[in-house]
C-alpha cells in the first residue's frame, strides 16, 4: 500500500526535515532500504538513568534524526534505546557516534557534553573504576572517590580546566 502517493510503502518510514522524532515501524530481517540493509544497534539503559533520559528525550532524539539521519526509538520493554539507519543515513560512522552519544549522557554527562560526540569528531569517552587500579573497599573506596571529586568539586573542576576534559565521577 503507498502512503498519499509519494512513493513510500507502509513499511517505510516517513521523514520530515523538521521533525524532531522519526516515526519508526518495525523491520522484518531482509528488509532492504535503499539498496542497504538497515543496520540496528539497542543502546541499554541503566536503571539509576531511565528517568533523565526520559526527561531528556526530545533534546537526546533530535539531533540524532536531524543531525545524524538515524531512527530512534526508546523500548520501554527491554528498557533500552534502538538506533537504525534508514534510507536517508549517508554518513557510515552515523550509527557509532549516535550510540557513543548515547552512552556519553547514560554514563552521567551533560547533554551539552553528549552532544558535542555528534557535532565534532575525535571526541570519545575512557572510563575505568577506582578499584581496577588499586583494591579498595567500604569507607576507603569512598574517601578515595572524595579525593578525586575534592572540596566543592574543586579538585575535579581543576583536572578538568588543565586537562581540557570532562569527568564524571559516579560512585
Amino acid at each position: 500500500r503507498k502512503v498519499s502517493g509519494i512513493g513510500l510503502s507502509h513499511d517505510q518510514v516517513l521523514f520530515r526535515e523538521k521533525a524532531s522524532v522519526a516515526k519508526i515501524v518495525p523491520l522484518r530481517t531482509g528488509d532492504s532500504l535503499g539498496g542497504r540493509t538497515a543496520q540496528l544497534r539497542h543502546v541499554p539503559v541503566p536503571p539509576n538513568r531511565f528517568t533523565p533520559l526520559k526527561r531528556n528525550w526530545s533534546a537526546i532524539s533530535a539531533p540524532i534524526v536531524q543531525t545524524l539521519r538515524l531512527q530512534v526509538r526508546m523500548n520501554l520493554k527491554r528498557r533500552a534505546v534502538e538506533l537504525r539507519t534508514c534510507e536517508l543515513t549517508s554518513d557510515a560512522g552515523a550509527l557509532a557516534r549516535a550510540a557513543d552519544m548515547l552512552n556519553a549522557f547514560l554514563t552521567g554527562f551533560s547533554i551539552d557534553d553528549a552532544l558535542a560526540m555528534v557535532r565534532l569528531e575525535g571526541i570519545y569517552i575512557e572510563s575505568f573504576h577506582v578499584t581496577d587500579v588499586k583494591s579498595l573497599k567500604g569507607d576507603h573506596l569512598s574517601r578515595a572517590i572524595g579525593r578525586i571529586a575534592g572540596t566543592g568539586g574543586k579538585t575535579k573542576k581543576y583536572i578538568e580546566d588543565s586537562t581540557r576534559t570532562r569527568l564524571v565521577v559516579a560512585g
